[in-house]
Formats: C-alpha cells, sequence, structure tokens
C-alpha cells in the first residue's frame, strides 16, 4: 500500500491497520475455505457409505426376490403354481431392479452436486478482492 509523500503519522498508522485488518482477513478466509472443504470431505466419505450400503441393502432385496421367482418357476414347471403368480413375482422383481436403479441414480447425481460443490466455493471466493 502507498501512503502520500508528504504524510503525518496518522496516515501511516491508517495504512498499517488497514494492512492488518487485510490481513485478518485473509486469514478468516482461509480458515472458512479449510473448514468448507473439510466439512465436505466428510459428507462425501458419509455419501459413499450410504451409498454402499444402498447397494448393499438393495442387492438383499433383489435376491430375495429373484430367489422367489425361481421356486414360483419351479413350481409352476411342476404344475403346482399358476401363471398368475410367476408373473407377479417377475413383476415384484422387476420391480426390486427399478428402485435399486433408482437410488443408484439419485446417490450417483447427488455424488455428482457435491463433487461440484467445491468448484463452485472456489469460484465464487476467487472473485472476491482479498486473493
Amino acid at each position: 500500500m502507498l501512503a502520500p509523500l508528504l504524510a503525518g503519522r496518522a496516515s501511516t498508522a491508517y495504512a498499517s491497520q488497514a494492512e492488518c485488518d487485510v490481513a485478518k482477513l485473509r486469514i478468516e478466509f482461509s480458515r472458512a475455505r479449510s473448514r468448507i472443504t473439510a466439512d465436505l470431505r466428510h459428507v462425501f466419505e458419509d455419501l459413499e457409505t450410504r451409498r454402499e450400503l444402498a447397494r448393499a441393502g438393495a442387492g438383499r432385496s433383489r435376491s430375495f426376490a429373484r430367489r422367489e421367482l425361481w421356486m414360483d418357476l419351479a413350481l409352476f414347471e411342476e404344475g403346482k403354481m399358476l401363471l398368475g403368480r410367476v408373473e407377479a413375482a417377475r413383476a415384484a422383481e422387476n420391480e426390486k431392479w427399478q428402485i435399486y436403479y433408482q437410488v443408484l441414480h439419485d446417490v450417483e447425481w447427488a455424488r455428482f452436486a457435491l463433487l461440484l460443490a467445491p468448484r463452485q466455493v472456489a469460484d465464487n471466493t476467487e472473485q472476491t478482492p482479498l486473493s
């Protein structure tokens, strides 16, 4: 920062104070950015954990529906099961697959949005005069 050539002590003191204030703001800004990054990292890790849990839960549900369908098909081949029941089991299995893919889709969109968040924060903070 430049001070006028013939300035007194007061203007030099104000300039020094302004430089100190700017330094404090830069430190606060850096801390806030670090805190946001840490929070986003924590949320991302939590999202990954939830994705794996959702995948495992949906996998068990699909596996159960598939086994039920196979048993119904075996009974149908033996003549002990009506076609309507087999078709209902197929519809249930298809519904489980749709739910599974919807969960994966929703989690991937949330993951994508989360991956973009730090970039958006960085883009917004680069426009500040303190950077």
